[in-house]
């Protein structure tokens, strides 16, 4: 066809070329010679005719050449776009879109004169992080878009297909979940009216509808534990309809009515192509929800290592943990009647909870002990606060001082074969009074804290030696449980122990405004039957004009940031001790509408340092820990070798944008 079409266009306009020739020499030569009028006129008005003819042959040939080849480029250029799923679209100087080609117009509607902006609100991306594209999602569509200002033109690359198949790749990922029955050993002690048989039936039961309904695979692989298997998709159903919180609701209250009602924790683990990676994270998961009182479920992407947790959004509540702490007492004990040799240490720049827990453990001690058990306490009287030394001084005899402590720092040695270590109020092995220690082979090693546990930094030593009690007031309250319990002749105890002791719940409590449960005024009770005086304790608390000073200087320089959050910053030249930089960030506390406060400052050894609190139910630990530090929900703490108290602040900042 194409030939025929060039043989006829061709012959056309030879037809014409030879009709021009002949018009413009017939014209000249006839009308010289021709006399013959209608002869002339016929022949004029014939050539014309066939010049029109020719003329109008050509043209049309060449506007159905054009329009055919015109309709085979767009129809090609239609199926090209559709085929290779490309979208195209041009906008005017307002941004507004003016025309789409066909492949968008199947696909969508009424985007003539929307606002790109308004349609894809990532492309400021293009310009802010120089990225080439961005992925966009348009109705039901996702596009990689590529953006062409001075030409304005945008290319959008359909890639719905692949995100469909990444979705559905991400939604089948294995996920491996580890539940513990928290209590489960304190209801067998106890031997409740509830035989073990029904117990079991109980918790099994409310776990198995829980699994079946979610489509979960469940198997139990120790008494107290039970192996989930899920897909992301069931987790993300599970997240987003709350149904891990409302099942660790469902069995505190069907069993409400027991002594201690049951609790689950789950530690869960996904992102990863090693299964037991997974296992792995979910393990660890489940420690950090058991040592963080549990009732709760932590759940970590492995991939980019983003944790959150459920059931954790609030401090935990207190059930009774007078089992678990006389278990482990009772285990303490056996350990000690074996020793020859037994050292107490705290953490670094005690503060009255810690010396009272190395003062009370002391004492403790001595009651199971043979008298030629060597026992010392290693908190260092001549590292402490200036102010908690001399209040310190006042109230313990020196006999007693030198009899408890190594008053210079000079480094301990193990003189016996059989030895136990005993870390109290903390359990980072960067912050112990002296680091060597852990670095010394002790037979026994036992810690008991009660800041939120911090598995990366833990000293490690047996599992079945670490205390561990977030939900108890302070280390001095657990202490108390385990004299108060076990101890059978209380009046061998001097009265300043009970002094202390009551101050280290005065103090981490802050006058019982944090962190008090019914078991800690009951612990102070039994306190004050013994004899402890709030007015020592209080004296104990007060600041010197000097720290007054100190703490006034700190405040002048706070700000507050997003109305909510309270930031008091030090003065470069000051050096202070923790426990002042505490008090600040406790004072802003106090300040009505501020959700949490922090103080920074330089501390005595020059590190920065800075100590979190919180009063209205917000999560200050989250806060230290993303800083490298640790501690309670609404008490936490922070310091930072070789850097400034600025980079602190600014780092800080940073954390709480997102808050």
């Amino acid at each position: 066809m194409y030939r025929i079409f060039r043989f006829v266009f061709w012959f056309l306009l030879t037809i014409f070329s030879f009709e021009l020739i002949y018009l413009l020499y017939f014209f000249s030569f006839f009308e010289k010679t021709s006399k013959d009028v209608f002869t002339y006129e016929f022949l004029v008005f014939f050539n014309i005719t066939i010049l029109f003819f020719s003329s109008f042959c050509i043209l049309y040939k060449i506007k159905f050449y054009w329009t055919r080849e015109k309709e085979i480029i767009e129809s090609t250029a239609k199926n090209v776009f559709n085929f290779a799923k490309i979208g195209l679209l041009f906008f005017n100087d307002e941004n507004e879109i003016i025309w789409i080609n066909e492949y968008l117009k199947l696909r969508h509607k009424k985007l003539i004169f929307s606002s790109i902006w308004e349609l894809f609100p990532r492309i400021i991306n293009i310009y802010s992080q120089k990225k080439i594209s961005v992925v966009e999602k348009l109705d039901d569509f996702y596009y990689n878009i590529f953006i062409f200002y001075d030409q304005k033109m945008m290319i959008l690359l359909d890639n719905t297909d692949y995100r469909n198949l990444l979705t559905e790749y991400e939604n089948n990922r294995l996920v491996v979940g580890i539940l513990n029955v928290d209590n489960y050993e304190q209801h067998k002690n106890l031997a409740l009216n509830y035989n073990e048989i029904k117990f079991n039936s109980l918790v099994n039961g409310v776990i198995s509808d829980w699994c079946e309904k979610n489509n979960i695979f469940f198997h139990s692989f120790e008494k107290s534990k039970f192996l989930l298997l899920m897909t992301k998709e069931i987790l993300d159903k599970l997240k987003n309809n709350n149904l891990i919180d409302d099942f660790l609701n469902e069995i505190k209250t069907k069993t409400k009515n027991f002594k201690f009602p049951i609790t689950f924790s789950i530690g869960i683990g996904y992102g990863s192509n090693d299964p037991s990676d997974i296992f792995q994270f979910a393990t660890n998961n489940l420690q950090n929800c058991i040592a963080k009182g549990g009732d709760q479920a932590l759940i970590t992407n492995i991939m980019n290592n983003y944790s959150y947790s459920v059931g954790a959004n609030f401090e935990q509540r207190s059930y009774s943990k007078a089992s678990k702490i006389m278990f482990f007492g009772r285990r303490l004990i056996k350990t000690l009647e074996q020793t020859e040799e037994i050292v107490i240490c705290g953490h670094q720049f005690g503060d009255y909870d810690c010396v009272a827990a190395g003062i009370g453990m002391y004492y403790f001690c001595k009651n199971f002990i043979s008298k030629k058990t060597i026992l010392k306490v290693l908190i260092h009287i001549n590292l402490l606060d200036e102010n908690v030394k001399k209040k310190i001084q006042s109230i313990i005899p020196m006999k007693d001082l030198e009899a408890i402590y190594f008053l210079t720092p000079e480094k301990y040695k193990i003189t016996k074969l059989n030895t136990t270590l005993i870390i109290v109020d903390t359990h980072i092995g960067k912050r112990i009074e002296n680091p060597d220690l852990l670095s010394m082979n002790f037979t026994n090693s036992f810690v008991i804290d009660h800041h939120i546990f911090d598995q990366d930094k833990s000293v490690k030593i047996d599992d079945d030696n670490i205390l561990i009690e977030p939900s108890v007031s302070s280390t001095s309250e657990i202490i108390c449980e385990l004299i108060f319990n076990l101890v059978k002749f209380l009046e061998k105890i001097p009265k300043y122990v009970f002094d202390l002791f009551l101050t280290g719940v005065l103090l981490d409590t802050d006058h019982f405004r944090k962190r008090t449960s019914q078991r800690t005024l009951e612990i102070t009770s039994k306190l004050l039957e013994n004899n402890a005086q709030i007015e020592v304790a209080e004296n104990l608390l007060t600041d010197t004009i000097e720290v007054a000073n100190i703490k006034n200087k700190i405040l002048k320089n706070t700000f507050f940031y997003k109305n909510k959050f309270a930031i008091a910053i030090a003065d470069e030249d000051l050096r202070i001790s923790m426990s002042i930089i505490a008090q600040v960030a406790q004072q802003l506390s106090y300040l009505e509408e501020v959700k949490a406060s922090f103080a920074i400052s330089y501390n005595n050894n020059g590190d920065a340092a800075i100590s979190c609190r919180s009063a209205k139910n917000f999560n200050v630990q989250a806060i230290a820990q993303e800083l490298g530090g640790g501690g309670h929900f609404s008490a936490a703490a922070a310091q930072w070798k070789n850097k400034t108290i600025y980079q602190m602040q600014k780092y800080l900042l940073t954390i709480l944008k997102e808050k």
